[in-house]
């Protein structure tokens, strides 16, 4: 009996060291959804891309997350409601991505969310309708506005600020 057990237990684990390799291997892919044509693609969704290409890049030179590399899909939204969910169905339909980010357009983010929720996707956005599914990053002119101030008050000399 014992040696049945030996004997499961080794393949067991032969055939679990087998497959990490594979599933390691295997990319976090996520959808970069922006405009990336006309005058606000070449403004806003251009430089944003080479930005998050950039990212990736750094961190599967890194590793990766968890051993596995990030591979980004990129696809313009022409700055129109329906294309924008269009190529959101197709990267998660078809291209199977993690999550979706990006987008420039409230009035495309709040589409997109919409959808993105529906097929319970991560959505990392400025604008988005809010859901478990979504995750909101804006700037806050307020809170640039305070940070300047407390820094400039508390740590620079008094005789600088007069």
């Amino acid at each position: 009996m014992k040696k049945i057990f030996c004997i499961g237990f080794i393949t067991f684990i032969s055939a679990l060291l087998l497959t990490l390799p594979a599933q390691a291997a295997k990319p976090i892919k996520f959808g970069f959804l922006h405009t990336l044509s006309g005058g606000v693609g070449q403004v806003y969704g251009v430089p944003d891309q080479a930005g998050v290409k950039i990212a990736v890049e750094e961190i599967n030179k890194a590793g990766g997350i968890l051993g596995r590399p990030l591979k980004v899909i990129s696809r313009d939204d022409k700055l129109k409601a329906e294309v924008g969910v269009r190529e959101a169905k197709d990267l998660i339909l078809n291209q199977k991505v993690h999550w979706i980010q990006g987008i420039v357009s409230s009035g495309i983010a709040l589409a997109v969310s919409a959808y993105c929720k529906s097929q319970k996707v991560i959505f990392i956005d400025t604008v988005a309708q809010f859901s478990r599914y979504s995750f909101e990053f804006s700037s806050c002119s307020t809170i640039q506005g305070i940070s300047p101030s407390r820094f400039s008050l508390c740590r620079l000399p008094r005789q600088t600020l007069l």
